[in-house]
Parts: structure tokens; C-alpha cells; sequence
């Protein structure tokens, strides 16, 4: 059934027909008050048809407060729906229901509210019959591991301690956060310490073999024929090939060290700032076609 929208001749009848229970109008309502109740109707009407929601429900209150006919509350609540107000809307739905629950207008009131309290309580799970009956408040999870008796000394009295309140003692005991933002920087030290450590034993191994290579080149005794090969480099390349190892050598001992200094500023940071803010670090390969590093940045 559709919104009864109250003209004059029906709330003529209504105030006639309907019984009045509200404490504060008792009696039938006087030809006055009707007259009142007919103009304001009116008023409320031609309101919500202009759009202006706001003072049509305060037109259909004042007339409810005159006479308390049931219908003016689904009125009311409609006027509440069309300005957005879905909360109030659904109050007045479940007055008309609860003032009126044979009236003319509880299919389509009990359908507005039912639609309202899906869109409100974000469920399509509601019950006709409680449509209007508040949603319960979840009950938070317990976890009950028993009781424990504090006694003080000569009190002769205890305080009780559930489980609960200790487990949430506990946990929030535990997860304390720690005080020590250089973890980063030190483990990061030590990484960048050992690829230097690495690239400078690679800086060792070709000084080894250039001067295992030079050794052996000046050890040759100049009375025997000189070999096709020395140290499997062959002898006419062997001026070639010294010359790659020094280089080699030279380069890797470099950046080697270079790696492990760096590595070295990083470890001191990380046990310096043990226990201070947090903060970021981060190495990044820089390769070129002439060399390879590690470049450092981030906060400190």
C-alpha cells in the first residue's frame, strides 16, 4: 500500500476514528484543534512538494503535537527519509508501527523500515518482527584461565586476578618495541665488510701470480732454452700478462679497501646509534665500464 499523505478530510477522519493515547491529550480533540491540525497539514504538504523537507516535518510535529494522530509519524518519517536523514527516518517509521500496528499504513511503513535497517546495520538478516528492535553490541571475546588470590601482608585480605587481565598484562608487556634503531647499519656493515674482504683477496691472489710470475722469469737459468710456456703463459706473451696482473691487482686492492672502510664507517653507526631513532640505510652497486663500487645513502 502506498504513503497515505494526509489531506484535510483525512485527518478530519482520523482524528475522529483514531484513538488517542498520548497522556498529554486525553480528551477528543476540540473542533479548534482539528482546524489547526487541517492547516498544518496543508502547509506540510504543499512544503514537500516544493522540495523543502525540513519544514514540512516541522509542520507535521507541530500538528502531532496538537493531536497525536498516528498517520502524521509515517508522514513524518517519509520527510525525514527524503532529506537523507535514513536514522530519523527509521525512528518514526517503527513510532508509527509501535502508535498504530493495525493502521492503514503499516505494509508500506514496516517495508520502509525493514529497507532502512538493511541500509543502516549493512545485513540483509532482519526479521520483519524486529525491524525495529536495536541491534545487540558484539560481546568481546574472553578468555577465562581461572582466578589467582593476591593476599598483602598482615591484610589478612586479597584482590583476584582473572587470567584475562594477566594474559592482557602480558601482551602488552611483551610487545614492547625495543630500543635499537642501529641494527640496520650494522648488519649492513658487516656485508659491505665482507665483499670487501672478497674483492681485496681478489687483489691478493694477482699479486701472487705476478710475482710467482716475475719469480720465475728471473730464475731461469740463461744457460737452458727458454720453455713455450711459463706458468701456462706463453713467452712471448709474457710482458702482456704481467702487466694485467699488476693491474688487477692494483684495482681489486683499491676498491677492496675502499669497501671495507666503508663497511667499517657503517659498523661504528650501527653500534654508535644503538638505541636512538630508526633510521634507513641502503647500498647500491655503481658499475661503470672502467670499475664497479658500492654507493651508500639513506638517513642516519
Amino acid at each position: 500500500m502506498g504513503f497515505l499523505r494526509p489531506t484535510a478530510a483525512v485527518v478530519a477522519a482520523a482524528l475522529i476514528t483514531t484513538p488517542l493515547t498520548s497522556v498529554a491529550q486525553p480528551k477528543p480533540p476540540t473542533e479548534s484543534q482539528k482546524a489547526q491540525v487541517s492547516e498544518l497539514v496543508k502547509k506540510a504538504i504543499a512544503k514537500s512538494q516544493a522540495g523543502d523537507h525540513t519544514n514540512a516535518i516541522d509542520l507535521y510535529q507541530q500538528a502531532y503535537i496538537i493531536v497525536p494522530v498516528p498517520v502524521l509519524l509515517s508522514n513524518i518519517a517519509t520527510e525525514y527519509q527524503a532529506a537523507g536523514k535514513q536514522v530519523e527516518a527509521l525512528d518514526y517509521f517503527c513510532k508509527y508501527l509501535d502508535a498504530d500496528p493495525a493502521g492503514n499504513n503499516v505494509t508500506y511503513a514496516l517495508a520502509k523500515a525493514k529497507s532502512l535497517a538493511i541500509e543502516l546495520r549493512h545485513t540483509n538478516d532482519i526479521d520483519d518482527k524486529n525491524v525495529c528492535k536495536p541491534p545487540e553490541p558484539e560481546k568481546p571475546a574472553t578468555t577465562n584461565l581461572g582466578t589467582t588470590t593476591e593476599t598483602g601482608s598482615g591484610s589478612g585480605s586479597g584482590e583476584t586476578t582473572t587470567g584475562t587481565e594477566s594474559i592482557k598484562h602480558d601482551h602488552t608487556s611483551s610487545t614492547q618495541p625495543k630500543g635499537d634503531s642501529g641494527g640496520a647499519l650494522r648488519i649492513s656493515g658487516f656485508a659491505v665488510t665482507g665483499v670487501g674482504l672478497v674483492v681485496a683477496a681478489v687483489g691478493g691472489y694477482y699479486i701472487y701470480k705476478s710475482k710467482q710470475l716475475n719469480d720465475d722469469e728471473a730464475n731461469h737459468p740463461m744457460s737452458q732454452q727458454w720453455p713455450q710456456t711459463l706458468d701456462g703463459v706463453k713467452i712471448q706473451d709474457l710482458q702482456t700478462t704481467g702487466d694485467l696482473y699488476n693491474s688487477r691487482a692494483y684495482e681489486a686492492s683499491i676498491a677492496g679497501g675502499a669497501v671495507v672502510v666503508i663497511g667499517g664507517v657503517l659498523l661504528y653507526l650501527g653500534y654508535s646509534r644503538k638505541g636512538s631513532s630508526a633510521e634507513h640505510a641502503s647500498i647500491t652497486p655503481v658499475v661503470t665500464t672502467n670499475s664497479a663500487g658500492l654507493a651508500l645513502s639513506g638517513g642516519f
